[in-house]
């Protein structure tokens, strides 16, 4: 079955717009393999710059993987901004499938896209429910289940030594590598924006890809990042907010953050994550002997609780 969806985006035609600008005319999609189980489903992203036409999408095998178009809204964009859309695909049975992208558009900057096709290969194995044997995971834990789908899924792998590390401090250079494997690991610059950012180091291209996507930012001016800080739980919302912005997801935002006992620790800049985090159910609190409820955000946040944040964003938001 072949769907027809419509982007349509509008740049102001009386204003000289410079021709490097509409040279970032363009239809892109991330990632660009998926691995689903069967019944689970996964999303990946369209994204039209200064572009007007049309984008059908089709499967090559919709009993292995379908998609669900209905994830698209069309609309306008003025100039200078771009149109995202997430497309939800779902694992039906094993196998491989491609879904193709043929485009019938055209840049602002005269290019013609006609025939052009933008490919996603999905592949659907047998779904995972392997039990975990770290050794410091006990099965009572609260975060065994959430540790074990992050595992599962490929999000975050353990230590030497078949240890997890629960209650270890998460780093910023780890939480950008479990969304960027979350992500698919999508082709990346090799290049590095940041003098504490080696080539070659396990979230180098990590970073990359987060900073290119406006997920992160470095400290200031400094031009360094801080791979190996901890992330304390108000940062580590904030990127997850940033995340889901660059998917494009809808979400709601106001919450009241009073029900905390201890909101007034929040940073101001961290208050519209923590919205998001607490009204979407990517964040819970933590409660106390005295019946209060804390978010903590100046603590660091542990893997287990990067584990249980990241699961919540996928069920509220990839399934």
């Amino acid at each position: 079955m072949r769907t027809k969806l419509t982007i349509i985006i509008i740049a102001a035609l009386f204003i000289l717009i410079p021709e490097s600008v509409f040279a970032l005319g363009n239809i892109s999609i991330s990632p660009s393999t998926l691995t689903i189980e069967v019944g689970s489903s996964r999303t990946f992203t369209i994204t039209a710059t200064n572009t007007i036409g049309d984008v059908t999408i089709s499967s090559s095998n919709s009993s292995i993987a379908s998609v669900n178009t209905n994830e698209w809204e069309t609309g306008m964009v003025e100039e200078g901004q771009t149109k995202k859309g997430n497309i939800k695909v779902t694992g039906m049975s094993e196998g491989t499938a491609t879904i193709t992208l043929t485009l019938d558009a055209a840049t602002f900057d005269g290019e013609d896209l006609e025939g052009q096709t933008r490919t996603v290969t999905v592949t659907v194995v047998k779904k995972a429910d392997q039990d975990i044997t770290f050794t410091d995971v006990p099965k009572n834990a609260w975060y065994y289940e959430v540790v074990k789908e992050a595992y599962n899924r490929g999000i975050i792998a353990g230590y030497a030594g078949n240890k997890f590390g629960p209650n270890d401090k998460v780093t910023r250079g780890q939480l950008v590598t479990f969304l960027y494997r979350l992500e698919g690991i999508p082709e990346v610059s090799e290049a590095s924006y940041f003098t504490d950012v080696p080539t070659g180091i396990y979230y180098s291209k990590a970073v990359n890809w987060a900073y290119e996507n406006h997920i992160v930012n470095g400290y200031g001016t400094s031009g360094k990042f801080g791979p190996n800080d901890p992330i304390i739980r108000q940062d580590l919302a904030v990127i997850l907010y940033g995340y889901s912005i660059f998917k494009g997801y809808s979400y709601e935002t106001e919450y009241d953050l009073s029900v905390f006992a201890d909101y007034n620790k929040i940073s101001s800049y961290a208050i519209p994550a923590l919205k998001w985090a607490v009204r979407n159910g990517v964040i819970n609190g933590k409660g106390t002997s005295n019946g209060n409820r804390l978010i903590a955000p100046r603590s660091n946040a542990t893997r287990a609780e990067a584990a249980a944040m990241i699961i919540n964003f996928v069920h509220t938001f990839e399934e």
